[in-house]
C-alpha cells in the first residue's frame, strides 16, 4: 500500500465513523471526494458539518482530521474555530477502530483517581470497574496483592498474595479466565495493583492497556489506554472524566 492509499484509507475511517451520527447522505460529498483522492477537501467538509451541527464526536476523529490536514495548511487553517471542543475522550465507549489506529506518535492515556474516604457514598469494587469498561482480552500481572474473596471460590488466593509480594520473584500472571474468576469472587480489593496486557505485549508496561491500583481499600487509581478501551457511562459516574496521563506507570500515587 502506498502513502496515498494509506492516507485515503485513514480518511475513509473518519468518514465511516461520522456516518452513524450524520447519516450516509450528509457525508456523501465528503466520501466521494476522499475516494477520488481529494481527501483534504472531504475532511474539511466533514469538519464543517461537525461544527455546523454542534456535534460531540470521539476525540480520535477530531485529532485524526487535524493530523491528516497537517500537510495541507490551507485546509487546516479553514477548520472551524475551537474545533477541538467537539471531541470527547469519553464518548459512550467510542474508541479508535481496533487494530486500525494510525501511528500518531502518542497514546491517548487517561488517569482516574477516587478517594473513598472523601466519597463515603460511593461503593466500588473490581467488578464495578471491569463491568463499566469495554476491554479486549487481557492477561493480568499482579503486584503486592491483598484481596478478600468469597468462601469456596477455589482460588489459591494466599499463594497469589505471597508470590505477588515477594521481592525478586516475577509478578504472577493471570490468564483471562482466571482473572474473571478472581473478579467474580472478590469481596474487597484491599491493596495492590493489576495491570492488563494484550497477549503479545505481556509485561511491557509502556504497552499496557489498563492499570488498576488500590491502597488501603480506599484510594483507587486507574489508567486507561483509550485507543483500546471503551468507557461506559457507569465508569464516568464513579470516576469522572479523569486527566491526561503522560505514560502508564506503577503505583502512580507514590512520589
Amino acid at each position: 500500500m502506498n502513502d496515498l492509499d494509506n492516507y485515503r484509507n485513514q480518511a475513509l475511517r473518519i468518514i465511516s465513523g461520522l456516518e452513524d451520527r450524520l447519516g450516509i447522505q450528509a457525508l456523501e460529498d465528503a466520501r466521494d471526494l476522499v475516494e477520488c483522492n481529494e481527501a483534504p477537501i472531504g475532511l474539511s467538509i466533514a469538519a464543517g458539518l461537525i461544527a455546523e451541527r454542534n456535534l460531540t464526536v470521539p476525540m480520535w476523529i477530531v485529532e485524526d482530521i487535524k493530523r491528516l490536514l497537517q500537510e495541507w495548511p490551507e485546509e487546516l487553517a479553514e477548520l472551524p474555530e475551537h474545533f477541538e471542543a467537539h471531541g470527547s475522550v469519553l464518548l459512550r465507549g467510542d474508541v479508535h477502530p481496533k487494530g486500525q489506529a494510525p501511528d500518531r506518535g502518542f497514546r491517548m492515556l487517561r488517569l482516574f483517581t477516587l478517594d473513598l474516604i472523601q466519597n463515603e457514598d460511593v461503593d466500588v469494587e473490581l467488578d464495578d470497574i471491569l463491568e463499566s469498561l469495554h476491554l479486549p482480552e487481557l492477561y493480568w500481572t499482579a503486584e503486592d496483592i491483598f484481596v478478600n474473596v468469597s468462601p469456596g471460590s477455589g482460588l489459591e488466593i494466599t499463594e497469589l498474595e505471597q508470590v505477588s509480594s515477594t521481592a525478586g520473584l516475577p509478578n504472577p500472571v493471570l490468564d483471562p479466565a482466571t482473572f474473571t474468576r478472581l473478579v467474580a469472587a472478590t469481596v474487597q480489593f484491599i491493596e495492590g495493583e493489576f495491570i492488563g496486557f494484550e497477549a503479545a505485549d505481556l509485561g511491557q508496561l509502556d504497552k499496557a492497556v489498563i492499570v488498576i491500583d488500590v491502597v488501603d481499600g480506599a484510594w483507587w487509581t486507574v489508567i486507561l489506554d483509550l485507543d483500546r478501551v471503551g468507557v461506559k457511562d457507569r465508569f464516568t459516574s464513579i470516576f469522572g472524566e479523569g486527566t491526561p496521563a503522560a505514560a502508564m506507570s506503577r503505583r502512580p500515587h507514590d512520589p
